[in-house]
């Protein structure tokens, strides 16, 4: 018989005294535990063997429907072991907190499906009996899973405060109905031990490669904390760079059901992956967790471009994209200058002609550096006219037009304004006018106007480019006489 320390009369007797009939019949029929009542029995020296709790509890009435961190009053179902062959009443858990479901000590009675707290004790040639008993934890929290309460395993003697769970029990049957847990049990009636809740949640985390880097893969691991009946599970795992895939599992006896998964973040800084658990019912639950990404940097140094130019510098503007990094422009060859290497729409100055190479690469360590590049091409059409040395004996003058380093150059040439053929049928019989162009690509002008008139001789240079046509011009000006000679004998 369990006696009260402070007045050693039967327990049960004082109960009596204390709860009225009606009360205590309300009591067990469905009031939760009393945690005003609760204490830490870390510090009190439980030695016995009687009673144990037999793998995790289970909760039995979790929402299909449940938010994370929502809460409700949890029923958990519970294996209580009696290794004696008589029966253990008030069966009672002293959780301590777990620093996350419950912040101050909590007492849950455990009682059977007639709202009785027994433990049968063994019989025949059992070497223990198991009963599965309930009890209720309030404001439980929703996607919970598993939660554990007190040190690991079970300790003989005293723990220190605040650190072991306690489970405690009377000898005497007339505790069946016991409506409060006992603040006080001898050594005897109680023992240390770990005491385990298994609800319906999911977790998610990193188990290798977690810094990931440079289109390096990484491995998630995907939990189901649930009772296996709750079983089959669909896990599937998205990310936020478009990525998903699914692997599905019977659950685990233990409760604990893992999937890894081999992902590859490519959405840099940050990668987030939410795993969404649907069990055979279609409940669900959710978890995240998210990775650091160091993705492979991208370069691109824009189309090549081309211009004409007839002065002494020609300005481009690039026309850069990166991503995943640092970016730089570099000269790799020709008369270019870049303004801002750092701006991937910097200004460039191209002094001459001819073509630049600039290369734009995009760091991101540990990655390898990416890398483009892009042609600037100017083509300078500087055109010159080559004088006759002296008239031929009939008085034709023979200019000659060329474009410095170009051979490949079509002329056009023209007098006072006007075509060669205008200028040639104008003018009196007296000026005996000739205009016309001949040689490579029309370099050649041979001209006679015998009019003492000063004329305008200009061409046009049109040289094919990178751009398209690149278009020089040259001028100068003649007058042309005769000069007689009165005797040539």
């Amino acid at each position: 018989m369990h006696l009260d320390r402070t007045t050693k009369a039967p327990l049960r007797f004082i109960r009596r005294l204390v709860i009225p009939a009606a009360v205590a019949a309300w009591i067990i029929a469905g009031a939760g535990p009393r945690m005003a009542a609760a204490n830490d029995l870390s510090t009190d020296p439980c030695t016995a063997g009687d009673v144990e709790i037999v793998g995790a509890g289970v909760v039995v009435n979790e929402p299909c429907s449940c938010a994370p961190g929502s809460m409700f009053n949890a029923q958990v179902k519970f294996t209580v072991r009696n290794n004696t062959s008589t029966g253990r009443y008030c069966i009672a858990l002293h959780l301590i907190p777990d620093g996350g479901l419950i912040t101050t000590p909590l007492d849950v009675i455990l009682r059977d499906a007639n709202s009785s707290s027994t433990a049968p004790g063994k019989s025949g040639g059992e070497s223990f009996h198991d009963t599965d008993i309930f009890g209720t934890i309030p404001n439980f929290t929703c996607n919970t899973g598993q939660v554990c309460f007190g040190q690991s395993g079970a300790t003989r003697g005293k723990c220190a405060p605040n650190t072991c769970t306690t489970i405690s029990w009377n000898t005497s049957p007339g505790a069946a109905g016991c409506t409060t847990a006992d603040q006080n049990p001898p050594g005897g009636q109680c023992r240390h031990q770990q005491v385990c809740v298994i609800g319906y949640g999911a977790t998610l985390s990193c188990i290798a490669n977690c810094g990931v880097s440079c289109g390096a893969t990484a491995t998630l691991q995907g939990c189901v904390k649930s009772p296996a009946n709750r079983g089959p599970f669909t896990l599937t795992l998205a990310g936020n760079d478009g990525s998903s895939q699914t692997q599905s599992t019977f659950g685990d006896p233990s409760g604990t059901t893992c999937m890894n998964f081999s992902v590859t973040p490519s959405r840099s800084p940050t990668t987030t992956y939410t795993l969404t658990v649907t069990d055979k019912d279609g409940c669900t639950r959710t978890a995240t967790t998210s990775l650091d990404v160091r993705a492979q940097p991208t370069a691109g140094a824009g189309p090549d471009q081309a211009k004409c130019s007839t002065g002494s510098t020609t300005p481009f503007t690039l026309a850069g994209s990166a991503s995943n990094g640092t970016p730089a422009w570099s000269v790799v060859s020709g008369p270019a200058t870049i303004a801002d290497p750092s701006s991937l729409n910097s200004s460039v100055t191209f002094t001459g002609s001819g073509t630049a190479t600039l290369r734009l690469t995009v760091t991101n360590p540990p990655c390898p550096p990416a890398t483009d590049e892009v042609v600037l091409d100017v083509a300078v059409t500087t055109v010159t006219i080559t004088p006759p040395g002296s008239p031929a004996c009939n008085g034709v003058l023979r200019y000659t037009a060329s474009v410095d380093g170009r051979t490949d150059c079509p002329f056009t040439w023209t007098i006072d304004g006007q075509s060669l053929a205008s200028f040639a049928a104008g003018g009196s019989a007296d000026d005996a006018r000739v205009a016309r162009a001949s040689g490579t690509n029309s370099s050649i002008l041979e001209l006679r106007a015998l009019d003492g008139a000063c004329h305008t001789i200009a061409v046009t240079a049109s040289c094919p480019s990178a751009s398209g046509t690149c278009a020089g011009t040259a001028s100068t000006t003649v007058s042309q006489c005769v000069s007689n000679t009165p005797s040539c004998r």
